[in-house]
């Protein structure tokens, strides 16, 4: 590399300077040939993940339509006459329900996985009761409480209002209320409470279950992190990750209180308005 003063220093004597820049020049060369492998690898995941999302949409529709059916053939045979079968019998059908049950709510979180990793899930946010969002929720799956024999328990402000999509954080009690009803044994305790807060609406889900150890808590709300995965009863490990990115989506934050033996308090919390 040559450059020459514009400028003579001395009559017309002009300073030139030379240097060697073979080692710029290559590692130039290097990083432009490393730039251009980024960007084709770049590409060649994005085409990956958007051919992994389309496989995921297109699987877990399909799966819908037979699990459904399979459900319902089970469900039926379950609420009809049963006296000419073994109680062996009757009891591969109530596995087959939850079965399918336990599949039909992995392939909800398979689709929620997806359209949270591709950007597709949209919140429809606006200012709503939260309380009337949580009284729906406890009807809908007031069955599921009284088939274990909890001691349930609600405590619920008058009203309150909060920003929030109604149908995500309906999502979220589910996931919750599955894991408190997963891990607490027939006959124990469970309570859904609501505080209006000065400028968060808090939401909590307790239950006196078998508790979290504290090794296990900082990677709970990550994906596919499972607690007591040794048990035949563990999920995906994937509701407690879509609760984290849902409740993060509403600018609210969920974490866990917890310590094995003495049960769960699973809490989040979403922006309050007046």
């Amino acid at each position: 590399s040559v450059s020459l003063a514009g400028e003579p220093v001395r009559g017309e004597l002009r300073v030139a300077a030379l240097r060697d820049v073979t080692k710029t020049r290559k590692m130039e060369t290097e990083l432009l040939q490393t730039q251009a492998m980024l960007e084709q690898s770049n590409a060649e995941l994005v085409k990956a993940d958007q051919a992994r999302t389309e496989f995921l949409n297109i699987a877990t529709h399909e799966l819908r339509i037979p699990l459904a059916v399979a459900n319902g053939y089970c469900t039926l045979l379950a609420e009809s006459d049963q006296s000419k079968l073994s109680e062996q019998q009757r009891d591969y059908i109530q596995q087959a329900i939850a079965a399918t049950e336990r599949l039909s709510d992995l392939i909800d979180n398979l689709l929620d996985l997806s359209r949270l990793d591709s950007g597709r899930m949209t919140l429809d946010l606006h200012p709503h009761d939260p309380v009337q969002t949580v009284e729906e929720f406890l009807n809908d799956y007031e069955n599921l409480i009284d088939n274990k024999q909890f001691h349930f328990e609600s405590r619920l402000p008058l009203h309150c209002k909060a920003l929030f999509d109604p149908e995500k954080i309906y999502r979220v009690l589910v996931n919750l209320l599955s894991n408190a009803v997963k891990f607490t044994e027939t006959g124990g305790e469970i309570s859904i409470v609501l505080h209006d807060a000065d400028d968060r609406v808090l939401f909590s889900i307790e239950d006196n279950g078998k508790g979290i150890a504290a090794e296990h808590i900082p990677l709970l709300f990550e994906a596919f992190s499972q607690v007591g995965k040794q048990e035949n009863r563990a999920g995906s490990g994937l509701g407690l990750y879509i609760c984290r990115k849902i409740v993060e989506a509403h600018q609210g934050r969920i974490w866990v209180e917890s310590r094995v033996g003495s049960g769960s308090k699973f809490l989040f919390s979403l922006p309050k308005v007046s």
